[in-house]
């Protein structure tokens, strides 16, 4: 769950590139509530095989309503993004209008992503937009939160959206088929 070099997040001071945060620094959540970076990664891409592997998407600026995103954000195919009651996935998203994959040929030669854990499970804010902030990938104390943020179901796929939101995106939905079990057992010997 990254976020591509150059995003801004919202902080108490207003808002700062990903590459020039630092463990200790403090960001916003959609509440306004303060959280503390205590871990950063960054990872650099530049051979073809790994840029192709780190292809992010891009949310379009204005893609969740108006002025939201407001400029792309470009982030990795996993990280989530709250949607209504939702985290949802960015590559769930894709519908190659307003949410597309970012192919090789429209990076840079060389990129980098962040991803940023906070001292206990957040919703950050970057481009103005709700987003989960990394999960817990070490152990650094008692897990708290100031929010439902970590009871919301995570839509990890196109074909998990909600009815609403897959509307909302013009994302083509269908029902998943499912074979009636009576006749496969009633043919059981």
């Amino acid at each position: 769950m990254s976020l591509f070099e150059g995003t801004l997040v919202a902080t108490p001071h207003g808002q700062c590139k990903v590459e020039d945060l630092v463990p200790g620094a403090q960001l916003l959540d959609p509440q306004g509530s303060v959280h503390t970076v205590a871990w950063l990664r960054r990872r650099r891409y530049a051979e073809d095989e790994a840029r192709e592997r780190a292809a992010p998407i891009c949310v379009r600026a204005g893609a969740l309503g108006p002025g939201l995103p407001h400029q792309d954000l470009w982030l990795s195919a996993d990280h989530g993004l709250l949607l209504d009651a939702y985290i949802v996935n960015a590559n769930a998203l894709i519908n190659n209008r307003s949410v597309h994959l970012v192919g090789t040929l429209h990076l840079p030669a060389q990129f980098s992503l962040y991803d940023i854990e906070t001292t206990r499970p957040a919703a950050l804010v970057a481009h103005g937009v709700p987003i989960e902030a990394s999960p817990h990938l070490r152990s650094i104390g008692p897990l708290e939160t100031t929010d439902d943020f970590g009871a919301r179901p995570r839509v990890a796929s196109a074909r998990l959206l909600p009815r609403h939101l897959a509307r909302r995106f013009e994302i083509a939905y269908e029902p998943p088929a499912f074979t009636p079990l009576k006749p496969l057992l009633d043919a059981l010997p």
